[in-house]
């Protein structure tokens, strides 16, 4: 989230606004929670074969406790983060050290991220019953909001900053990921649950107890 800030504002020509660290921390907390709760759907719908359910709940129980003691690094590393564009632009060493530090904490944890979320969408598409529906449903769904924050730029959060077209295209895509997909997910559950447990989107409109989905 503080990349995203970070990069919508030097793209805004703007680029001190992202030091604000009322901004920041608020991007910061945005991240954390968005983080926590997808990592939870992906720890219990992307668990790998053989993994019981109380195993990813427990994982994740780990997970709330760990929040606290690496929320505080984290939140550290986002002010750094943050401080980037006035640490370049005053050429302080002591500012360019901290960014750089921060920069670094963010490349290693999405590139960890990155790799445990491709492992988990791998295998919770796999069990996902309705992913035929589901997944072009949210493709379409990031098209019309592309589309729409292109032509729109809208406002960011908590600032007095428009969007370029490039923030729009990162904008789209964290609003996708992180609401569109949960809200179809959970729409077309109900909708699996509603016709009495049968996958109405299998070819031949049924899902059997045993049968591969």
């Amino acid at each position: 989230m503080e990349a995203v800030l970070v990069a919508a504002t030097v793209l805004s020509d703007s680029p001190n606004t992202a030091a604000d660290p009322f901004a920041a921390t608020i991007f910061f907390l945005i991240g954390v929670a968005g983080g926590f709760v997808h990592g939870a759907l992906v720890g219990v719908a992307g668990r790998p074969e053989g993994v019981p359910l109380s195993a990813a709940i427990r994982g994740i129980e780990v997970g709330a406790m760990a929040v606290v003691p690496c929320g505080g690094v984290a939140w550290g590393a986002a002010l750094w983060i943050a401080m980037g564009p006035t640490a370049w632009s005053s050429g302080r060493p002591a500012l360019l050290v901290a960014t750089a530090l921060g920069w670094l904490l963010f490349l290693a944890a999405n590139t960890w991220a990155v790799i445990e979320g491709l492992a988990g969408l791998r295998c919770a598409t796999h069990r996902w019953p309705e992913r035929r529906p589901g997944i072009p449903l949210v493709l379409l769904i990031f098209t019309v909001l592309l589309i729409a924050f292109v032509g729109w730029q809208p406002e960011i959060w908590f600032t007095d900053l428009r969007v370029s077209p490039l923030g729009a295209v990162f904008l789209a895509f964290g609003a996708t990921v992180w609401i569109a997909l949960p809200i179809v997910v959970f729409i077309l559950h109900f909708l699996h649950q509603w016709r009495s447990g049968s996958s109405i989107w299998d070819g031949n409109g049924h899902l059997h107890e045993g049968d591969s989905p």
